[in-house]
């Protein structure tokens, strides 16, 4: 083409009048097979990009919207996913996520706890999350995404300035000799062979142990660690 084939440059614009208007299910090549086009889904409220088999929400990916604050217990609509969800309430209450099946599959919610009452994530109906219910609490982040049928998948949850833990905390372990060199004062491992009080030399059964900037100390006896 020399130019352009519908040029609307010069036209005038009435009551926001689209430019462009398709039927639901329509969609835009942009070549002759069909196989890469936009289409928008109205199921999920998404315009989706296809590549052959496959398809990509476009702008929903990990990159979040800005933004949506509560306060108090609520059901979330599934048109604000993608969007980052700040929480700000002081008192306990639950925020209910949308059903699965009406969130395009990898796209979610990014919640943000900036208040000091302790919210519960909930799934609707039948649908599952992960890790079970979740319960945040202040400074924590959480992630998670829709698998577009009835489940949401965690991508991350973490909290840097007060962490809590839904299972017991595994500290990495290493035989006494075999302790890292180096580390942060504070640091705490598991000594695989190191002894409790009463066990005899090579016979330790292990203990947790932390390093106080010099040294491995047993948790147990407050001494240097041996085997």
């Amino acid at each position: 083409f020399s130019g352009a084939v519908l040029d609307t440059t010069s036209a005038q614009a009435i009551n926001n009048a689209p430019v462009l208007r398709m039927a639901a299910g329509q969609s835009i090549a942009f070549e002759s097979s069909n196989s890469n086009r936009l289409l928008y889904d109205s199921a999920t409220n998404t315009l989706r990009w296809y590549q052959g088999t496959m398809s990509y929400p476009v702008g929903r990916g990990i990159t979040v919207g800005w933004q949506n604050v509560y306060a108090n217990s609520a059901t979330l609509p599934n048109y604000i996913a993608g969007n980052i969800v700040f929480l700000i309430g002081t008192s306990p209450y639950t925020i209910t996520l949308p059903p699965a099946n009406m969130v395009a599959a990898g796209t979610g919610f990014t919640f943000s706890v900036l208040g000091s009452g302790a919210v519960s994530i909930s799934p609707s109906g039948q649908d599952s999350i992960d890790t079970g219910n979740i319960q945040l609490h202040t400074n924590d982040r959480y992630h998670i995404v829709s698998d577009g049928v009835s489940a949401w998948r965690e991508i991350f949850w973490t909290n840097a300035v007060s962490p809590r833990f839904v299972g017991p905390m595994v500290l990495a372990s290493y035989t006494v000799a075999n302790l890292p060199s180096g580390v942060s004062a504070g640091a705490k491992a598991f000594a695989s062979n190191g002894r409790k009080p009463n066990e005899a030399a090579g016979a330790g059964t292990g203990v947790e142990v932390f390093f106080d900037g010099q040294r491995w100390i047993s948790s147990c006896s407050g001494t240097v660690v041996a085997a």
